[in-house]
């Protein structure tokens, strides 16, 4: 990632090479805008996305670790029947 000014962005023409990685456009030293490529917003998203997938996953089987200890359990077959009255 770079850094530039604003003045400076103002002054760059107006050419996609410049713009291939992530800028931070500053003011008085400030940062204020990110400039970012279409391909790496979305490598960050998907990223976020796998992480996101992974912290549910974890929750699941803690909650199914706790059901365990507690004695909240059934065998699958308890289980399909339980489904199929449901449905019914």
């Amino acid at each position: 990632m770079n850094t530039i000014s604003q003045k400076k962005v103002r002054d760059l023409p107006n050419n996609p090479e410049y713009f291939e990685s992530s800028l931070f456009v500053t003011n008085n030293e400030v940062s204020k805008l990110i400039i970012q490529p279409v391909a790496e917003s979305e490598r960050e998203l998907a990223d976020r996305n796998t992480e996101q997938q992974a912290i549910a996953l974890l929750k699941i089987t803690m909650l199914s670790k706790k059901d365990i200890i507690e004695g909240r359990k059934i065998t699958p077959e308890e289980a399909l029947c339980r489904r199929r009255e449901r449905r019914v």
